[in-house]
C-alpha cells in the first residue's frame, strides 16, 4: 500500500475543507491532541499506541496470556467478564512485530496526507467514528454467532476510515502502491478492499467504511 497522491489543502488542525459541526468537547480534545503532535499528524499517536500495546504483549507474563487477550482483543467472553474496554483497546493491539510495523507505517502515512488535505480535526472525528462503528459491528456480529469467532485486534477500522474518506471524496484519484511503483485508481482499491473484507467477514473494516461514508455524506 502507500500514500494517496493528492495535494494538501486546508489547515493542519481545524481549518480543513471539510468543516462540520460535531461536538465542542470532543473537538476540543482532538485539537489539543493534534497540537501536541509534529505537524498535527495524529498518525504519530496511533503508531505510539500500537507500539505500546505490542510492548505490553511482549512483556505480558506467558502464563497469564488469557488476561492479555481479555484486556486487549475483543471477544464476547472477555466482554461478558467485565472487560468492556476491549471494544476500544482491540483497535490498537497486535501480536506480531511485522503487523504492528506495517499498520503503524500505513496509519502514519495516510494520516499525514489526510491532515494536509482535510485538517487534523476532521481526521480525529473520522478516527473516533471509525472505531465506534467498528466496535458496534464487532459486538453485534460476535453476539450473533454466540462468540464462536476468533478474538479481533488490529487497525482495520482506522485504516478503512481514512482510505475510504479519500475514495468517497475523489474516486478517480490515484493511489501509489508500495513497494511496486504503479498507480491504482482509488475506486479500484476500494473495490478490492471491500471484496477482501467481505470474504474475511471483517466487521471492523466495515465499520471504518461506514464511518467514512457518514463523515462524507451524512454528518
Amino acid at each position: 500500500m502507500g500514500r494517496f497522491k493528492q495535494p494538501g489543502s486546508g489547515g493542519m488542525v481545524g481549518k480543513g475543507k471539510q468543516a462540520r459541526n460535531f461536538n465542542s468537547t470532543i473537538d476540543g480534545f482532538i485539537e489539543r491532541l493534534a497540537e501536541k503532535m509534529p505537524d498535527a499528524n495524529l498518525g504519530y499517536l496511533i503508531a505510539g499506541i500500537n507500539l505500546a500495546f505490542y510492548a505490553a504483549y511482549c512483556f505480558w507474563p506467558s502464563g497469564q496470556m488469557h488476561s492479555y487477550l481479555n484486556h486487549c482483543t475483543f471477544s464476547v467472553y472477555g466482554f461478558n467478564q467485565g472487560y468492556v474496554h476491549n471494544l476500544l483497546t482491540c483497535h490498537f493491539s497486535h501480536q506480531s512485530f511485522l503487523s504492528v510495523l506495517i499498520d503503524s507505517l500505513f496509519c502514519w502515512l495516510l494520516s499525514q496526507s489526510f491532515t494536509q488535505q482535510y485538517g487534523a480535526l476532521f481526521l480525529g472525528r473520522t478516527l473516533l467514528l471509525s472505531m465506534f462503528m467498528g466496535s458496534g459491528l464487532l459486538f453485534f456480529y460476535h453476539n450473533a454467532l454466540s462468540g464462536r469467532v476468533p478474538p479481533f485486534q488490529g487497525n482495520d477500522a482506522i485504516m478503512r476510515g481514512i482510505i475510504y474518506t479519500f475514495i468517497f471524496a475523489n474516486p478517480q484519484q490515484t493511489f501509489m502502491m508500495f513497494p511496486i511503483p504503479i498507480q491504482v485508481p482509488a475506486y479500484a482499491l476500494g473495490i478490492v478492499l471491500l471484496l477482501l473484507d467481505t470474504y474475511f467477514v471483517n466487521m471492523s473494516g466495515f465499520g471504518g467504511i461506514g464511518a467514512a461514508y457518514a463523515m462524507k455524506y451524512l454528518l
